[in-house]
Parts: C-alpha cells; sequence; structure tokens
C-alpha cells in the first residue's frame, strides 16, 4: 500500500510540476507579446469581402479600400469580376494570346502588399505577350478555390490553371468556419464518399459569428479533438506557437482526414480543370515556419508524390526559399516574409515571379 501511495504521490508532482511549467511558459510568452509585439493582424477601411451562398465568402465587385497592419498599409482594388486586377480582362480569348490563371489564397491575393508588386502583376509586365489572371482569395481552402473555378474561373477558358499551394489551405478543407478580422465566416465542405467528394453545408448561411462558443454547433462532426484544438489555438499562445512551428509535421499525415480530404479535392481539381480543356499545375508555396525550418516538409512531400502521380507539373519553391533565407538573415538584407505577418514582402513575391514565369512559359510552349 506504501508503494501505491508512493508511486501517486510522485505522478502528482509530475503532474503538478508540468501544469506550472506550462501555466509559466504561457504567462511568459503572453507578456513578451504585449510588451515587445504590436497586433499583426490587418484593418480595413471599408469591407471587400461578402458572403457567396456557395463559397461561403467572395470579393466585392468595384470594391475599393485600404487595408493597414503595424508592418504595411496597402490599397485593395477590386474589379468587376470580383478580383484583386487593375485591369478587365474580357471572358472571350484573344486569338494567339496565352491565359493563366492562378487559383490561391492571401499569398496569391498578395496581403500585405500593393497590386503591382505581387508575383502576378511582375509575371504580367515580364511576359506581356500573356494574359495572367489572379484568383486569389484571402483564407480561402483548396476546396473553395475548386468551387471559385467551377463558377467563375472556367468561363475565361485559360490555357493553364496553376493551384497554389499553401499549408494553410489544406487545413481550411476539413473546417466549416475560418476566422477574419471581423470574426468567423462560414463556409462549405466537402465530405468523402467512397473516394468522391459531396458538397455539404451549402447554401451556407450568411452569419459572422464573432464568439468561439457560436462555431461548436458546426464543428460536431469534427469531434471533440478539433473543438479542443480550435479552443487551444483561441486561447493559448503557447498552443498556437508550437503548432505553427511543427503542425505541418504532426497534421498532414498520409493516414489523417485533412491530407487526405485535401488529396481527393486535388485529383477533383485537375479532372475538371483537364475536362474543360485546360492544363493544369500545380506551385508549393511555402509558408515562413517551413522555409525557416530547413529540409523537407510532410505535406510538401505528399503533393509532390500526388502531382508525380496524377501527371501534373510541379514547381517546388521550397527549397529557393530556404537558400534565400539564409541570405536574408542579416537585417541588412530585405526579408521574404513580414516578421509578425508571415506574408510574402514584395521582396518575396518578386522571388516568386522568377522562378514562376520559366516554368509557366515551359508549360504553355509544350501545349495540352
Amino acid at each position: 500500500m506504501g508503494r501505491v501511495r508512493s508511486s501517486i504521490s510522485t505522478l502528482l508532482a509530475v503532474a503538478m510540476g508540468i501544469a506550472v511549467s506550462l501555466f509559466l511558459s504561457e504567462w511568459l510568452l503572453r507578456a513578451t507579446i504585449s510588451r515587445r509585439t504590436p497586433p499583426s493582424s490587418a484593418r480595413v477601411e471599408r469591407p471587400f469581402v461578402q458572403h457567396h451562398p456557395i463559397r461561403g465568402f467572395a470579393h466585392i465587385p468595384n470594391a475599393v479600400t485600404t487595408e493597414v497592419s503595424s508592418e504595411y498599409n496597402v490599397s485593395v482594388r477590386i474589379n468587376e469580376a470580383g478580383l484583386r486586377m487593375d485591369r478587365e480582362i474580357p471572358l472571350a480569348r484573344t486569338p494567339g494570346v496565352p491565359r493563366v490563371l492562378f487559383l490561391g489564397d492571401s499569398f496569391t491575393f498578395g496581403q500585405g502588399v500593393e497590386a503591382h508588386q505581387r508575383f502576378t502583376d511582375l509575371i504580367q509586365r515580364d511576359w506581356p505577350q500573356a494574359e495572367i489572371l489572379n484568383f486569389g482569395v484571402s483564407g480561402t481552402g483548396t476546396d473553395q478555390q475548386l468551387l471559385h473555378f467551377r463558377e467563375q474561373g472556367s468561363q475565361y477558358a485559360p490555357d493553364l490553371v496553376v493551384l497554389d499551394f499553401y499549408v494553410g489551405c489544406a487545413a481550411r478543407n476539413s473546417q466549416l468556419a475560418l476566422q477574419t478580422p471581423q470574426g468567423w465566416r462560414l463556409k462549405p465542405r466537402f465530405e468523402m464518399d467512397n473516394g468522391s467528394l459531396v458538397l455539404t453545408h451549402v447554401p451556407v448561411p450568411d452569419t459572422l459569428l464573432t464568439n468561439l462558443q457560436d462555431l461548436y454547433p458546426y464543428d460536431l462532426k469534427a469531434g471533440w479533438p478539433a473543438l479542443a484544438n480550435r479552443f487551444l489555438r483561441e486561447h493559448s499562445r503557447l498552443y498556437s506557437l508550437l503548432r505553427s512551428k511543427f503542425a505541418s509535421n504532426l497534421v498532414y499525415d498520409s493516414t489523417q482526414k485533412p491530407w487526405q480530404l485535401t488529396a481527393v479535392i486535388v485529383r477533383q481539381m485537375a479532372k475538371e480543370v483537364r475536362g474543360n480543356g485546360c492544363q493544369f499545375a500545380v506551385a508549393f508555396f511555402p509558408s515562413w515556419e517551413e522555409a525557416s525550418r530547413g529540409g523537407s516538409t510532410q505535406l510538401r512531400d505528399q503533393i509532390r508524390d500526388l502531382c508525380a502521380e496524377l501527371d501534373v507539373p510541379f514547381l517546388d519553391l521550397l527549397p529557393v526559399f530556404q537558400e534565400k533565407q539564409k541570405d536574408t538573415a542579416s537585417e541588412r538584407n530585405t526579408p521574404l516574409y513580414f516578421p509578425k505577418d508571415k506574408h510574402w514582402t514584395a521582396e518575396g513575391h518578386k522571388l516568386v515571379a522568377g522562378e514562376l514565369l520559366p516554368w509557366l512559359k515551359a508549360i504553355t510552349s509544350n501545349g495540352p
């Protein structure tokens, strides 16, 4: 009996020690962030995103506003078609002019930089013989990008559709609500049925949620792990920090639903894009965490292998970003990512444009 009590006392002491360590780490992290790091979330002068019954949310046509954070102050102009582009491109093709369409999230949209500084605009400048369409919408998953192509992108009959694949897009595919500066926006979600995709949660309710508790009814299918994950992300700085450093290797195991769902979505996108007579390609856009960590990441390897299986051209931007991160470690050099916001700076977009342009020309010159 004495040994049992001793073992229990030891376990309680260890548990208490871990709890105190976690509490102190959380407290110190909050104190450090509060004292040294101002908020980096962007503020907008006027909204430029509205509810969409199928995609969850979309740009407001002809919206003009300013996006401001502690690291940037940029103008945002949405054209009549609902794209962040300074010109209108007609649906009708110009004979002999290649047309390339980019699908993506905030990295494609150009969070934190002026429109003319984005990689798509730099490619357009250096390749005036082509038409470059930017379909980037901040905060979207690969699922919403597929729906965007179905609804609107296919009407432009591009020669090439490029999926800009970022780790956050894959994470969003299994969610029913996404966090924005204004609150949580609801979104659609694909469910898998014997390897096929079934679109659910449409039409998407026109509801903007501001309390975490209001999300619970929309996450019941995801189970308690998803709810616990969301609660910790919302309330723990320590959890968010650890997750940002290790999530890309922990969340996207090939046996986990986020990756399985994402893989089926990419397969479906390749099928539909090719079915519309377009070429399909994937560019891997590394996060700041991936570019800074060194080495490969599991998600990057999985999407690369999937593209090889589907015979889809794949451009891996991770190695060039990792190499450049070493060069920009000195404060004398221009960083590729905003230190707090973690999106690409103008220098980052310049690097991407330089890598993408010859790749795009090679793909389009080969034809379907």
